[in-house]
């Protein structure tokens, strides 16, 4: 049984998403219909499939790259949204927020990427965030970012995601202290 779900995507991605179009189709499994007003139509007997997918269409419109996209489908990748907009309100106040998210020359947003292993693109426009990657590694970076945006300075958070990180890679290897 086929079933459809829809997607949204900005009209400034709809070239990205045709361009990759066919590639997604093949490799997941589905129809794309690209409708009017930045709407796509998901069509699959497989709804995990459709969800994928949907997540796909969204990570195009955050600005990922085709890469990231074709490795999300390959991987067992997710993307988190954060609306920042929507949690400090519009003009300077969501304009520090975002600088504050991405640190002078970028530093504390890179630090973040690395220590979580995501991929984070910060979209000042619209004033979202989006975090792709493993899910318990964007669930952690969606943390680290709120706690942010709720004011903590941004030195406190990378030191808390160090210490995590170091936690995270001595269970993995079986250390404990």
């Amino acid at each position: 049984m086929t079933s459809a779900m829809y997607a949204k995507i900005e009209e400034k991605m709809f070239e990205k998403l045709k361009a990759l179009k066919k590639q997604i189709e093949e490799k997941m499994k589905v129809t794309l219909t690209l409708e009017s007003g930045s709407i796509v139509r998901i069509e699959t007997e497989d709804p995990y499939m459709a969800m994928k997918v949907k997540q796909a269409i969204e990570a195009i419109s955050m600005g990922y790259d085709k890469l990231d996209i074709l490795q999300m489908m390959d991987a067992d990748l997710v993307l988190q949204t954060i609306d920042v907009k929507e949690l400090v309100g519009s003009g300077n106040k969501l304009k520090r927020t975002l600088g504050r998210l991405i640190g002078t020359k970028g530093k504390v947003k890179e630090a973040i990427e690395h220590l979580t292993e995501t991929k984070i693109k910060i979209n000042e426009e619209e004033g979202t965030v989006g975090i792709l990657g493993r899910p318990e590694n964007t669930d952690i970076a969606r943390i680290a970012l709120l706690k942010i945006i709720r004011g903590k300075p941004q030195n406190k958070v990378i030191q808390e995601l160090e210490r995590k990180r170091i936690d995270i890679k001595m269970r993995k290897f079986g250390i404990w202290m």
